[in-house]
């Protein structure tokens, strides 16, 4: 809103039970613009709306498409594969060794993704997720942040190669490695030195324990350098 005058950047979002992310990109056309958020019931007796986590930063909305916490599953344009290992996407239960990096119960939206394994299959086989295409620009910074852990039952080292894809070119971008059951926030830079359309590939890697369990959450992707 600016000098009284205002314009909607969007008309609605029609959502489920549980937290979604939702980016606009704005091009403000003063400076000193004012953001206003009217929260609208829908039809029915009762409406519940609930708003968290307003942020605004400079550059694109990058991770619109990219983001993903794993509510009721896969998102949208993502992709699970493995030969061996078999991937699942949990709800949250009020126990701390199923629950969500955030401690959200499945009432509340929490959800994770996991691979279980107990066939005692040869370490380093590996299950990758593939996140959908998102166009990244040269020399830019950008921070690819999630969160993950093993099980404290089977003493796993949780092992994830973070890789960049472009035209069928793979990459390693970085390895994050946890042997804790205490959900870790690991995060990978990536600066292309091309601008184009990248997909971000998370490996792990199966280790040497009879079962073999971890668990990841919450991937994000924003253009900055990443805070440790």
């Amino acid at each position: 809103m600016h000098d009284g005058q205002s314009k909607q950047l969007i008309h609605s979002v029609n959502t489920p039970i549980y937290w979604q992310g939702i980016h606009i990109q704005i091009r403000p056309e003063n400076p000193n613009a004012q953001f206003s958020f009217e929260a609208i019931a829908g039809i029915g007796s009762v409406s519940n709306i609930s708003i968290d986590d307003i942020t605004i930063h400079s550059g694109s909305c990058v991770g619109r498409n990219f983001n993903c916490s794993f509510n009721w599953g896969l998102c949208g344009g993502w992709s699970a594969s493995s030969v061996h290992l078999n991937w699942f996407f949990s709800p949250s239960v009020n126990t701390p060794t199923f629950q969500d990096h955030t401690g959200n119960v499945i009432s509340t939206g929490g959800y994770y993704a996991g691979i279980v394994d107990a066939t005692n299959r040869p370490p380093g086989i590996t299950a990758v997720l593939t996140s959908p295409p998102i166009t990244l620009a040269v020399e830019q910074v950008y921070c690819v942040d999630f969160w993950l852990k093993s099980h404290q039952d089977f003493n796993n080292t949780a092992i994830v190669n973070v890789n960049s894809k472009l035209s069928g070119k793979t990459s390693l971008v970085s390895t994050c490695q946890v042997m804790t059951s205490i959900w870790e926030n690991c995060v990978s830079s990536i600066t292309p030195n091309v601008t184009g359309l990248y997909q971000i590939e998370f490996d792990v890697i199966r280790d040497t324990e009879t079962v073999f369990t971890i668990m990841i959450d919450d991937i994000t992707i924003y253009p900055a350098p990443c805070v440790v």
